[in-house]
């Protein structure tokens, strides 16, 4: 005894005919789902655009960071080796305090320099996806626009 399911006999009976033209249409279903499908993907091609400029800030910080360090590695080394050979070469000429003094000036001088420009490249970090944010606020508009209509 053969048992037919609805499914196979469906499957049998459609296999020749022809689909009236109404069905070929969307369905509010398939539409809305689609849309949905739209959404998802605007959200997640704004996710990685803010993801891409957040790391161009970080790359930036990192910059502005290294010159920092720079500034505090030139600072102390520069304290400790260059002094007393400069300073010794000058006091050939001036007294050894004058010599200290000159040679300290100098490197006070290239660190607060250096520290400035580590700062400048600090404060041009905007910490914020402004590009993402504007994309956002335009598809949002246009979202909003188009169910209106």
């Amino acid at each position: 005894m053969s048992t037919v399911t609805p499914e196979a006999a469906a499957r049998e009976l459609g296999a020749g005919a022809t689909r009236p033209a109404a069905a070929e249409e969307p369905t509010i279903g398939r539409l809305v789902h689609d849309a949905l499908g739209d959404v998802s993907s605007l959200v997640r091609n704004e996710i990685a655009l803010a993801k891409a400029e957040v790391s161009m800030d970080v790359k930036k910080a990192g910059r502005g960071g290294a010159m920092l360090a720079a500034a505090a590695v030139m600072a102390l080394f520069g304290v400790t080796f260059l002094l007393h050979t400069i300073a010794i070469a000058i006091a050939e000429f001036l007294p050894l305090w004058a010599g200290y003094l000159i040679v300290t000036g100098v490197l006070l001088l290239v660190a607060g320099i250096l520290a400035l420009v580590g700062k400048n490249a600090l404060q041009a970090v905007k910490g914020k996806p402004e590009r993402t944010i504007a994309t956002s606020r335009e598809t949002i508009e246009a979202v909003k626009s188009a169910a209106a209509n």
